[in-house]
């Protein structure tokens, strides 16, 4: 497989903006389920399952897995780690059905492999100016701040609805 850390091409390269492509027709009868499996390295809580939930895997098992480019997106939060290894991808795909990733747009090139063969979609956001508007809207219909702060509850909220 191409190991984009080894090459100093890597960065470079375009990925192209636009590319045609045949339509994807599912077969007749299959189902829309689709699950990829994150691998993490924290600890398993009471209510999850092993291969529900997660892949639990050891931080040193993950770490070695990073250094062997075993995940597609790999990162830290909260002191854990948390990816999209390879080999979940793979069976998926092993099973005949479609992998949907939602991944950073640097990791398309380390997708774009004969093994994988990616459709990609990018989504064009609306203007800023309709986001903002959408945030305030989300404000005022959830009654919290941007800390997610309830906001304080004073008389003048009755009376004005009333």
């Amino acid at each position: 497989m191409y190991e984009c850390k080894k090459s100093e091409q890597y960065d470079m390269a375009d990925v192209p903006t636009y590319e045609e492509v045949t339509p994807h027709h599912r077969q007749s009868g299959a189902k829309h389920r689709l699950v990829v499996l994150v691998d993490t390295s924290r600890p398993k809580r009471n209510q999850e399952n092993e291969g529900v939930e997660y892949h639990f895997i050891s931080k040193n098992i993950f770490e070695t897995d990073i250094h062997n480019n075993k995940f597609i997106e790999h990162g830290e939060y909260k002191g854990n780690y948390y990816g999209t290894s390879l080999d979940s991808v793979r069976s998926v795909l092993s099973k005949n059905k479609v992998c949907l990733l939602d991944v950073q747009p640097h990791t398309i090139k380390h997708l774009r492999t004969a093994e994988f063969k990616p459709y990609v979609v990018f989504v064009k956001p609306p203007p800023v100016e309709r986001l903002r508007e959408s945030r305030r809207n989300a404000k005022v219909i959830s009654g919290k701040d941007d800390k997610g702060s309830a906001k304080p509850f004073s008389v003048s909220h009755v009376s004005k609805n009333v």
